[in-house]
């Protein structure tokens, strides 16, 4: 069978979350077609940014990247700018990017969708100089994420999120956020702020709201009132589905900068991952890359 792409460069996290053969996967759906293909692994943080960028200079045609956030984050920043296309294989333990997307998280079926899906533009967003695919946290949602360690998740899986929000449910505090977004000074009180390009939390299927957009230029942010609302909110969402509505003790801002400031310094993470601490000035790079997505997907 015919495609349009010649030459696919694989990268792997061969850490990530998922046990199931790779490279046969691979192998027998891309001897289907013909095309040249081949593999990197990664070993260390950043390996994903800088063999994807390697890619794109050697002129490959995509550049799919398997394993889970972090890894999709990486190698999203590799090919930022670059009009390579990136394709999302799911193989990590939330997967919140590729369930955006629409991507199914079976490897199979997400490989079989590289030759049946369309290329969008999404935006990226930048946090203090660092690029990121999904969003930057700091608060409470930066401890869920320090706490559901490598260790927990290649026990629990997916149930590590749950065991580590558990945890910091437990010990919550309550944090004053001053923000500057696009030049308006704003305060705020709540246990976490997130400044988010994709509306998937990644956990439980859970989202913000369907109004947060990848591509529309902007980012959105959420400030967290306190552990009730989200619990409240999680539960509704759960039982009923969806709502247009921000849930209650969420409150947000859309803009194209953002400088968040707290009384003491605090960690923030992006994509999941530990970065350092604030304060943290987030931007938008609006269509800095390009995802495959699925006839069913979208990025709205």
């Amino acid at each position: 069978m015919e495609t349009a792409y010649q030459r696919i460069q694989v990268i792997v996290n061969p850490a990530a979350g998922n046990n199931e053969p790779i490279l046969n996967t691979l192998n027998d759906i891309f001897k289907e077609y013909d095309l040249h293909w081949d593999v990197s692994i990664t070993h260390d943080q950043g390996d994903g940014e800088r063999l994807a960028k390697a890619a794109a200079d050697a002129g490959v045609d995509l550049v799919a990247a398997y394993g889970g956030d972090g890894t999709q984050g990486e190698v999203a920043r590799g090919l930022a700018n670059t009009g390579v296309p990136m394709a999302v294989l799911p193989g990590g333990t939330a997967n919140a990017l590729a369930m955006g997307l629409g991507i199914p998280f079976d490897l199979p079926s997400a490989v079989r969708t590289i030759f049946t899906s369309r290329v969008e533009p999404i935006d990226l967003g930048e946090a203090n100089d660092f690029t990121f695919i999904l969003r930057a946290d700091v608060g409470m949602s930066t401890r869920v994420s320090q706490q559901a360690n490598r260790e927990l998740k290649d026990r629990f899986g997916l149930l590590a999120y749950v065991l580590a929000g558990l945890q910091a449910f437990g010990q919550p505090e309550q944090i004053q956020f001053r923000l500057t977004i696009d030049g308006e000074q704003i305060e705020a009180e709540g246990i976490a702020c997130i400044v988010t390009n994709h509306n998937e939390l990644g956990a439980l299927g859970l989202k913000f709201t369907p109004n947060v957009s990848a591509s529309d230029g902007v980012l959105d942010a959420f400030v967290v009132k306190d552990t009730g609302s989200v619990l409240a909110a999680a539960a509704n969402q759960l039982a009923l589905g969806e709502s247009d509505d921000v849930p209650p003790g969420l409150t947000h801002w859309r803009g194209k900068e953002f400088h968040v400031e707290t009384e003491q310094p605090r960690d923030y993470s992006i994509d999941g991952d530990e970065q350092g601490q604030t304060p943290l000035t987030v931007r938008v790079l609006h269509h800095a890359l390009h995802v495959l997505v699925p006839e069913n997907g979208n990025v709205d």
